[in-house]
């Protein structure tokens, strides 16, 4: 069972874009649990499950909040991100996520999405990005396009909770689409519902915090034993 808790101690102004990165996480966790109920005894599912390596938890909160959960003695592993505060020019006023994983163990260790046309980014490379099959059509995008984004600085993202959207002031950044995987959302869930994509490591050794603002930090937690997430919430 795919188990998700969320801990938001954000500033207010960031409380409503962090809510929203939350809800990636529920609709992945619904969307898991709903189908390995229902395909409990298919060997294929069970084989994606394992390929694919889902961490147990995803937290989000402080980062002053988060940091004792990598010292807990249930917890194996516990990489951090950031859900960075872009957005794809072509979604217009929706909602896609994006994230980087701070030490660089998503995917290179979990969350492995199996590959299904092109290759995975270069966790060397900044541009390069792999997305889900239901953000590639949402988006209109494929294998060799590019995908531009629109960004905020640290300074703005921390306004981006209030009454006015700000115009993004961070830089006009333009992603080469290298590979389509398949998230666990793409199997059973509804063509709207939120996906997260990964950008590199390397991305955030060309753009910093103070250039590409972060709208929450969270951390994937991975349990040393099936049902320990009950005693992570307490």
């Amino acid at each position: 069972m795919v188990a998700y808790l969320s801990r938001i101690e954000l500033r207010r102004q960031w409380r409503t874009l962090a809510l929203l990165a939350v809800v990636v996480a529920l609709v992945t966790g619904t969307v898991l649990a709903a189908l390995a109920g229902a395909r409990r005894s298919s060997s294929a599912f069970d084989r994606y499950l394992a390929e694919v390596d889902i961490p147990d938890v995803l937290a989000f909160g402080d980062p002053a909040s988060l940091a004792p959960i990598a010292d807990l003695p249930f917890v194996e592993a516990a990489p951090t991100l950031d859900i960075l505060a872009t957005s794809p020019v072509a979604a217009g006023e929706d909602f896609v996520p994006f994230a980087v994983s701070l030490d660089g163990a998503i995917p290179r260790d979990y969350f492995r999405l199996p590959v299904i046309e092109g290759r995975r980014a270069d966790p060397r490379q900044a541009l390069e990005v792999e997305i889900g099959e239901r953000t590639a059509r949402r988006l209109g995008v494929g294998v060799g396009d590019r995908l531009e984004l629109q960004s905020y600085t640290a300074a703005l993202a921390a306004q981006l909770g209030g009454p006015d959207a700000p115009r993004p002031d961070g830089p006009r950044i333009g992603l080469r689409v290298v590979g389509i995987v398949r998230d666990p959302g793409d199997i059973g869930a509804r063509e709207s519902d939120l996906t997260l994509t990964f950008l590199t490591p390397a991305f955030r050794d060309r753009y910093s915090p103070a250039q590409v603002g972060s709208l929450s930090r969270g951390v994937w937690v991975v349990l040393r034993h099936p049902g320990d997430d009950t005693r992570l919430a307490a």
